[in-house]
């Protein structure tokens, strides 16, 4: 009986422990650099909530006017302003939490980034120079 690792071509430049890592391993990783922006996580969050909620109430609002007011023909003045700024106040929140929305995210983006950059850096300080010489730039650009 053949084992299925038998018929696996080697893979040259010491990529074999990467690919026979648990699959999923790297997303656990990636997420564990979430864990130093909680609350920028968690506000992105709730932002994002608010926002689909305010985009959601807005044919409501729309549908109230026209099923209430309208089609009973009640035209008074007081009542459209009401659905009017009611209206008006959903899509400013819209507006603007969706601009601090992009901030907010954007933000944290680049904060993980940098500290993934900032540890991949620090651990290829940490190489020996014979490391380098026995590997040549190409094979180390494609590995990182």
């Amino acid at each position: 009986m053949s084992n299925d690792n038998d018929n696996r071509p080697e893979i040259e430049g010491g990529l074999q422990e990467y690919v026979e890592r648990k699959k999923g391993t790297t997303v656990i990783r990636l997420f564990s650099y979430f864990k130093h922006h909680k609350l920028l996580v968690t506000a992105t969050v709730v932002l994002a909530i608010i926002l689909n909620g305010a985009v959601l109430i807005q044919p409501l609002i729309i549908k109230a006017l026209i099923d209430n007011h309208l089609t009973k023909h009640s035209y008074k003045p007081g009542v459209f302003l009401s659905y009017a700024l009611f209206y008006l106040a959903t899509v400013l929140i819209s507006a603007f939490g969706g601009y601090t929305q992009s901030i907010m995210i954007t933000r944290l983006g680049q904060s993980i980034i940098s500290r993934i950059r900032s540890a991949l850096f620090y651990k290829i300080q940490k190489f020996e120079k014979d490391y380098f010489n026995r590997n040549s730039s190409d094979k180390l650009l494609n590995r990182i």
